[in-house]
């Protein structure tokens, strides 16, 4: 049988034992959060306090400029201030002469000669217009253009007016199905860049009766005959 007295001693032992051990944990683990960075003072008004700094150094980097927060330059001397452009002209005076420049190129532009703009002569020959540009307009069996509605096309063109192209007549009376015209006062907007429109000029189209005009018309047949036939079937 197991003596008491030893089983009391050998309790004792351990009981002292483990609070020793229990003590050198919490030694330890209070060193460590002491070593570690508290985030308890991180509030709002420190990330508010951060924030503020770092807007007042973005301001203080648009108002002064980079460069001399880099002390490539200073900002001020004297009351003057200090440029650090390199180059053959300040900025006004670069200004000055781009203003110069386009008035030059503009004026040779205006003084160079107006070149023809031939046409082809369908217009007049053909009452019915069959030789005409008539895309969107209505048309009877035949595929000729209503005159009325040919005429408001020819108003829009004549007038460049908005309003005039908003009123050209178009071949669908259900407006929710009407094909829109694709820009079509495109040829009456000024290009900043190069000679104006009217200072280039094509060739008039071919004719409507002419040789060449029946070989396009030709070519196009030819053209949309395939479509009506797989390719898989053709040798």
């Amino acid at each position: 049988m197991e003596d008491p007295k030893v089983s009391k001693r050998i309790v004792k032992r351990f009981s002292k034992r483990n609070k020793s051990n229990r003590g050198s944990s919490k030694d330890k683990l209070k060193s460590y959060r002491e070593s570690v960075p508290s985030d308890k003072g991180y509030n709002r008004r420190t990330f508010l306090g951060h924030v503020s700094r770092i807007t007042a150094a973005s301001i203080a980097v648009g108002t002064i400029g980079l460069p001399p927060l880099l002390e490539g330059c200073a900002d001020s001397a004297g009351g003057q201030e200090i440029h650090c452009e390199i180059g053959p002209l300040t900025g006004s005076q670069r200004v000055n002469a781009a203003f110069q420049v386009r008035v030059e190129a503009a004026e040779l532009e205006k003084n160079l000669s107006l070149p023809d703009h031939p046409c082809n002569g369908d217009e007049a020959l053909y009452p019915n217009k069959i030789a005409s540009y008539s895309k969107g307009l209505p048309h009877n069996s035949l595929g000729e253009v209503d005159l009325d509605a040919y005429h408001t096309l020819l108003n829009a063109l004549s007038t460049g007016q908005p309003e005039d192209f908003e009123n050209i007549s178009l071949g669908c009376s259900d407006i929710t199905l009407q094909r829109r015209l694709v820009n079509p006062q495109a040829g009456l907007a000024f290009d900043l860049e190069g000679a104006d429109s009217h200072h280039l000029t094509i060739p008039p189209a071919p004719a409507f009766s002419s040789a060449e005009e029946a070989d396009e018309a030709v070519e196009l047949y030819w053209m949309a005959l395939p479509l009506r036939f797989p390719w898989t079937e053709s040798r």
